[in-house]
């Protein structure tokens, strides 16, 4: 039985561009502390249509160093973090 669940993987997207952010997007979301996101391909794919004007890729490494750097302020839900992160740039 085949899923008709939206696969970031195996559907075609409008722009070979947004595919290799996307791709690029969902890459560093799958190391720490970012890998515990849920549906985190789906996700990939949403930042990176939503913050089309930003350097995404970017933002996520500077968020990831400063939970690194600030572990007292460990945070619950990595995704909000990550869109109230990337809305304040």
């Amino acid at each position: 039985m085949e899923s008709h669940k939206k696969n970031f993987f195996q559907e075609p997207y409008n722009s070979i561009k947004m595919n290799l952010e996307s791709y690029k997007i969902l890459l560093e979301l799958q190391k720490e502390p970012f890998n515990s996101i849920k549906n985190i391909d789906s996700f990939a794919e949403k930042l990176q249509q939503t913050y089309w004007k930003y350097d995404v890729i970017n933002e996520i490494r500077k968020a990831s160093l400063w939970i690194l750097a600030n572990p007292s302020k460990k945070k619950k839900n990595y995704a909000r973090y990550l869109v109230n992160w990337l809305a304040r740039s």
